[in-house]
């Protein structure tokens, strides 16, 4: 079994020396193989699972084979899982804050200071064991926030004990065996698969953005998408270095030549030049756009993600940027 010393030390996370003529030595070469395998089955456990819907590009979270399809996608591609640990980690710090309001208000705030302890113990982890750590955590913290601040403190601390044992990270990790069983653990906790959405909602586009392209452009995308929802007029503003144009403005013209031909070189299918010219003026102009606009900055966006050539992409931006709304 040969494998990469970055798949080793970004996906399995074990920390290796990334100088290909120091040799590893039997007992790392061992432990290696096990959470090879170990990662193997878990991966093919998910793909079962998932069965049909693991081709297709999830944008939404409806049941858990959707969820099944996103884990599995990130986790099959060390660069994705690598770039969207950091956002990840950060995206269940942030939900600290809620929480703590919330236990506050219940005298339950003692818990807060154990939370943060494993949060602190899931920071020296790495690769998928992490990822899985952290979404799962991030899960039911989100469920904490969502479903139980109608109930009374007896209950509320009833949850946190049953849940957050001494061996909580240790559960997590020792679930990732299987899909199934891991499943059969997190269920009964969060209560459905709504709350697993709820809680990577701000992640999809961006995972099925990734998951179409896997170019530098799209995980560039992913770091800069910063865990906000994904707006595409919105979010091609930013891309282009265009300004909001507030309606106190009333911009009613765009001055400035939109060099078509640069756009046409993304191969885009069907471009039509007139389209895109009123697609970029009513972004321009910050007006909402119709469904035939929108169609036409994602086929643009999409085309933008998947090329690789940066030259490219650079005048792109600087012709957009050049463009005004008067």
């Amino acid at each position: 079994m040969e494998l990469s010393k970055n798949h080793i030390r970004f996906t399995l996370g074990i920390p290796v020396p990334l100088n290909e003529y120091i040799q590893l030595s039997r007992e790392l070469n061992l432990r290696i193989l096990q959470e090879q395998l170990l990662y193997e089955t878990f991966l093919d456990s998910i793909k079962n699972y998932a069965s049909e819907k693991y081709n297709q590009v999830v944008t939404t979270i409806k049941d858990w084979k959707d969820a099944a399809v996103v884990v599995g996608k990130v986790l099959s591609d060390e660069n994705l899982l690598n770039d969207f640990l950091k956002p990840l980690e950060r995206r269940v710090n942030n939900l600290i804050i809620p929480l703590t309001d919330f236990l506050k208000k219940l005298n339950l705030d003692s818990f807060i200071v154990l939370i943060k302890k494993f949060l602190t113990k899931i920071s020296s982890l790495e690769g998928w064991k992490k990822f899985m750590a952290l979404v799962t955590t991030g899960t039911i913290i989100t469920y904490i926030i969502e479903k139980l601040k109608l109930l009374g403190p007896e209950v509320v601390k009833d949850f946190l004990t049953k849940t957050f044992s001494s061996n909580f990270i240790t559960d997590i990790v020792g679930k990732l065996t299987d899909f199934k069983s891991y499943l059969g653990w997190l269920q009964p906790i969060v209560k459905g698969v709504e709350t697993i959405f709820n809680f990577l909602k701000p992640l999809i586009d961006a995972f099925s953005k990734a998951f179409q392209s896997g170019s530098k452009f799209a995980t560039k995308l992913i770091k800069e998408n910063n865990l906000t929802q994904f707006n595409m007029k919105e979010r091609f503003q930013q891309l282009a270095g265009i300004k909001e144009i507030t309606t106190a403005t009333s911009p009613t013209q765009v001055l400035g030549q939109i060099k078509t031909d640069l756009f046409k070189k993304l191969n885009v299918t069907d471009f039509d030049s007139t389209k895109f010219l009123t697609t970029i003026t009513l972004v321009k102009q910050g007006k909402s756009l119709n469904p035939a606009a929108n169609k036409v900055l994602a086929d643009i966006m999409v085309a933008m993600i998947k090329t690789s050539d940066d030259a490219l992409l650079n005048q792109i931006f600087a012709n957009l940027k050049q463009i005004e709304a008067k």
